[in-house]
This record gives structure tokens, sequence and C-alpha cells, in this order.
């Protein structure tokens, strides 16, 4: 038998209500089932009965959950973001990024040293927190200073990832600078940040302004439309990746080329490749992991909506 739990679980998980809304809205919902479980005990009808009766009368779960959902105060927003919140904001800026550098440098082939990277991308990932943030937080302060943790965070990262990334290079294939590969990483490190440092500062301090000129006037009136689970973030971003790697395997990058050689113990001969799969000199399959787990998320949505709702997404 469906009892309180299960069903305010129903009216309110797997809707996207932030995390704070979720917890009040079951404490309500629970309230109210009690009382009505009372009235009907009150009425001789014994407990089963009146869990039963309390549910039916409450009525349909996922209209209820979805109206809530629709009609909450707070328009589903946080007053600041946590520790998740902002491992998620963090992730999704370095998918982003991965996605930009990726179409900049293999699908329209331009120079990494190029205005691409050290102005359009920071724009690009600024911009991006900005909308984020302001969509997803209805409290100035919080938000800037969620901006400038996210930003500063993410940009740390992006250049300590180009950075190894580098060190695989070196490692594989030697310095191609004649130095030391501890002075190599240091140079690489330092001309980047360098280059890419002022223009995301610059981008950085216009998000400040713009978020104290416009997150009470304009972002307070739009609707976070969904709040994703940080494993769902995170699986999407490990798809996402696998796909680029998949895509780029295995000439398209020399680096992914040398740790596949490397995995393999063997050079590559020939190989065979499609939409699902990767066949390498005929005798190692690799398949497209990647399209996996994006199909088993595309999966996971399209099960959501039958179960809950179109309006459980919006």
């Amino acid at each position: 038998m469906l009892d309180f739990k299960q069903f305010v679980e129903d009216i309110i998980d797997k809707r996207g209500i932030n995390e704070n809304d979720s917890l009040e809205l079951k404490d309500e919902i629970l309230s109210h089932l009690s009382l009505l479980k009372d009235e009907y005990l009150e009425k001789s009808y014994n407990e089963e009965e009146a869990i039963k009766l309390s549910i039916k009368n409450f009525g349909n779960s996922n209209l209820i959950g979805n109206n809530l959902k629709s009609n909450l105060p707070s328009k589903n927003k946080y007053y600041k973001f946590n520790f998740k919140n902002m491992i998620k904001l963090i992730c999704n800026m370095i998918l982003l990024y991965l996605i930009l550098v990726f179409f900049f440098a293999c699908i329209i082939s331009k120079n990494i040293n190029s205005k691409y990277f050290s102005i359009v991308i920071p724009f690009i990932l600024t911009i991006f927190s900005f909308l984020y943030i302001n969509i997803k937080i209805n409290n100035t302060k919080s938000a800037i200073k969620s901006i400038i943790i996210c930003n500063i965070s993410s940009f740390i990262i992006i250049k300590l990832l180009s950075t190894f990334i580098l060190f695989i290079a070196v490692v594989l294939f030697g310095s191609p600078f004649n130095r030391s590969l501890l002075w190599s990483l240091f140079s690489y490190l330092i001309i980047h940040i360098f280059i890419s440092f002022m223009p995301f500062v610059t981008f950085t301090i216009s998000s400040i302004i713009f978020t104290k000129l416009s997150n009470k006037i304009i972002f307070s009136k739009i609707r976070n439309i969904y709040e994703t689970k940080l494993t769902s973030v995170l699986f999407f971003f490990l798809s996402i990746v696998l796909l680029i790697s998949f895509y780029m395997l295995p000439n398209s990058n020399l680096i992914l080329k040398g740790i596949l050689m490397n995995l393999t113990n063997s050079k590559i001969i020939q190989f065979h490749k499609n939409i699902l799969y990767l066949v390498v000199n005929e005798n190692i399959l690799i398949p497209n992991i990647g399209l996996i787990f994006l199909l088993f998320l595309l999966i996971k949505l399209f099960m959501l909506i039958y179960k809950k709702g179109i309006k459980s997404i919006f």
C-alpha cells in the first residue's frame, strides 16, 4: 500500500524542485495528510483505510506536484548556493570549455593562440556563469559571491587541466621546447594564465556589475525551470567528454592516439570506425561509451516525462 512518505516523494521528487523548497513542501504536505488521516480516524476508519482515503482525498500526485512547482513563491530559486550547487556549475563550465575548445580547434581549425581561445572562450564562460547563477539565485550578494567563487575555481581548474594534458603530451612525445618537463609545464601554465587572465577578470567584473544591476530587476521575474542533480550533471559531463574523445580517435588527436597505442602496446596500422564502435588493427574493439551513457540519460529523461508528465521538466 502507498504510504504518506511514498506519496509525498511522488509529488515532490524528480521534478527539479530545489532542495530548500523540496524539504519545506514535504513537511507541509505530510502535515496536511496527517490532519486528513486524523479526521478519518475520528470517523472510525482504521489506520490503513484512513491513509488510503487521505491520499485519495489529497489528489493526483502528478497534477499536485507540477502545480506546486509552477507556483513556488521562490520561483524555484536559491537564496544562496551550497557546495553542491557550486560543483554543478563548475562542472558545467569545464564541460562548456572542453566543448568550445573542441569546436574551435577541431571543427573550425582555429589556432590555440588566437583570440578565440584568449577572449571568446572566457567571454562565453563568464556569460554562461552569469546567466546560470542569476537564474538560480534570488539574492544579489549571494549571486555575486557565487560568480566570484565559481569563475575563479573554474579558471584555475581549466588551467591545471590544460597543464595536465601538456604533461601527458610531454611524457608521450617529449618536450617541444627543448627544456625539462617541469620547466615546460611551468612556462606553459604561466603563459596561458597571462594570455587569458585579463579578459577573464574583465568579463568577471562585468558579470558582477550586471548582476548588481539586474538580479532583482530582471532575473527575479524569471523562474528556475529545473534543478538537476549533481550525479546527473557528472554523468552528462562524462558522456560528452567520452563522446569527444571517441570522435577524435584515433588520428585527430596525437595525445589520445599515443594513449591508445600505449594501452594496446601496438602501433595503429589500420582502423574502422562508425558511430557505435572503433576497431583498431582488426582485433581491438573500442565501443562508443559516451554515446551509451548519453542514451542512458535520454532514456531516463523520457521515463521521467512518461511518469511525471512533460510539465515536470518545465
